[in-house]
């Protein structure tokens, strides 16, 4: 074959791929972003660290086993069962937790037993184009709701993320899913510690804003643009230890 000569790209050339997550985490402070992502900190070490991701994986396996035909109360307690895993508590603690995301995921199911024959998909991984970037992220649920579809994503509280932030997310994920050909219809957020579904609007005006701000949050973080925003989230930072601009 012809010899061709290859010519590196340059560093701005690189397409980057951005979760969801990480684009609310640079929106919400910079600086935290340049701590967890770029410079690689941990957040102090919790016994109960994993929980709400093992919450995830249990529902979501759950709405797979429904999908194949599965009775919901029986998927939930299997699911539990099978997959409810923590890795920094001793065995007792660990069954108490057990027994407690089973209740709370058996209330959640039986609540809201309206939407569980609507199951289309879960954990659907979508990636897609924005700002000379890619915005990658994982769909807790997308349910069929008439003739198009809902997007819902779970929350195991609603203190880690505002209701803003977390809006943003599933409207991403509604973008995304859009620029894939889907008809998104409707959109909300699951709350599996009260068992709550809360509407989230995907109506132009909401997606258009939600587009904004992913873009300006990926242009900030191509430009190496980090400063601190200190506000009321710094009570609750991981890092407010080493940051030096805790609280203002």
């Amino acid at each position: 074959m012809p010899f061709h000569p290859i010519v590196a790209p340059g560093e701005g050339d690189e397409l980057r791929t951005y979760t969801a997550g990480e684009l609310i985490t640079y929106g919400k402070c910079p600086h935290l972003y340049r701590l967890r992502q770029i410079w690689g900190y941990e957040p102090p070490l919790s016994d109960l660290i994993g929980y709400g991701k093992a919450l995830h994986a249990c529902m979501s396996e759950a709405a797979a086993m429904i999908q194949d035909g599965d009775d919901p109360a029986t998927a939930v307690s299997q699911a539990v069962d099978q997959h409810f895993f923590m890795p920094y508590v001793d065995r007792a603690r660990l069954e108490k937790l057990r027994v407690d995301a089973r209740e709370k995921l058996l209330k959640f199911s039986s609540d809201h037993a309206e939407d569980m024959p609507g199951i289309r998909e879960a954990e659907a991984r979508i990636e897609f184009p924005l700002e000379h970037a890619t915005v990658a992220g994982r769909v807790d649920l997308i349910l069929q709701q008439g003739d198009g579809l809902e997007v819902r994503d779970y929350k195991t509280s609603g203190k880690v993320v505002t209701p803003e932030e977390a809006a943003l997310q599933v409207r991403l994920y509604a973008l995304g899913l859009r620029s894939c050909g889907k008809k998104v219809g409707s959109a909300s957020l699951a709350f599996l510690q009260d068992s709550s579904v809360v509407p989230i609007s995907v109506d132009a005006d909401d997606l258009d804003a939600a587009r904004v701000a992913a873009e300006t949050c990926i242009r900030g973080i191509n430009s190496r643009e980090f400063p601190a925003r200190p506000g009321p989230f710094c009570s609750r930072c991981d890092y407010g230890a080493i940051c030096r601009w805790k609280g203002g």
